[in-house]
């Protein structure tokens, strides 16, 4: 009890730089295919990009759930 709110601000700590990653991991996954583009290609490359982000980020919350449901628990 004595040492909860050094557990509770690690935790937050570690979610916050987990969030902070993820976003640019996402973020440049969207805008690598941008270099060079202009006008309607721009926007096709962008749409693209945002649509594998998307995919990814459900992907990981898809892993996420299912590890979450079958990991084993104590009992």
């Amino acid at each position: 009890p004595s040492e909860q709110g050094v557990a509770s601000g690690m935790a937050s700590t570690t979610l916050n730089i987990g969030n902070a990653i993820g976003m640019a991991f996402l973020i440049f996954i969207a805008n690598s295919g941008i270099a060079g583009q202009s006008g309607g290609s721009l926007l096709a490359a962008q749409a693209a990009g945002v649509r594998t982000a998307m995919y990814l980020a459900a992907a990981g919350m898809i892993i996420g759930g299912a590890a979450a449901l079958f990991l084993p628990r104590k009992k």
